[in-house]
């Protein structure tokens, strides 16, 4: 399911397919010690071969579901977007490096 950078249009399709079946799997009720480490594992295998921008878009088209979403869709989802934003690296080894508080902190926003 990884995209070549830059991909077009079907393939960024079988990404959002893809992504979210995923999103759909992340359970709210992980604890936040744990988050980081479900997060990629279940955002970060997929986003890593992507591009910024095929990221930005999958993300914009799942964020349509999001107001009737789960509450762990909508984390997945805030992974998402930070991998289109920072970099999936970037933005993984900055929520591994954050304290519980912080995860807490980032669950609610």
């Amino acid at each position: 399911a990884a995209l070549p950078r830059g991909s077009g249009g079907s393939a960024r399709g079988a990404l959002v397919a893809a992504l979210e079946a995923r999103l759909q799997a992340i359970c709210a009720a992980c604890p936040d010690f744990l988050l980081a480490t479900v997060l990629e594992g279940m955002v970060g295998e997929l986003a890593r071969p992507c591009a910024q921008d095929d990221l930005a878009a999958a993300a914009a088209a799942l964020a349509l579901a999001a107001p009737d979403a789960s509450e762990g869709f909508r984390l997945g989802l805030k992974a998402l977007k930070g991998c289109a934003a920072e970099g999936t690296e970037q933005f993984f080894a900055r929520l591994h490096r954050m304290t519980v508080a912080e995860v807490r902190a980032f669950r609610q926003l």
